[in-house]
């Protein structure tokens, strides 16, 4: 009893769970469209305005978010060991 319980919690800690990834993937993609980003706001870093940056900065960390979820998430039909 005591071994299947503690794969149960194994297997739960291992996956994502589906709502904080949903969050997650909201939170991004409201940092990667710059809506909020004012109109007159011209700073610049290394010859882009900063609002590009953040917007790519967004992008590369949803890629690197997605990349995660699928190294976490065992193939259908496999048992991850």
């Amino acid at each position: 009893m005591l071994a299947r319980t503690s794969d149960a919690y194994t297997t739960a800690m291992e996956t994502p769970r589906p709502r904080a990834i949903v969050l997650i993937y909201l939170l991004l993609l409201a940092m990667a469209i710059p809506w909020y980003w004012p109109a007159s706001d011209t700073r610049h870093l290394f010859g882009l305005p900063l609002w590009a940056w953040v917007s790519l900065s967004a992008v590369m960390a949803t890629s690197a978010f997605t990349a995660w979820i699928f190294s976490r998430t065992p193939p259908e039909g496999r048992s991850h060991e």
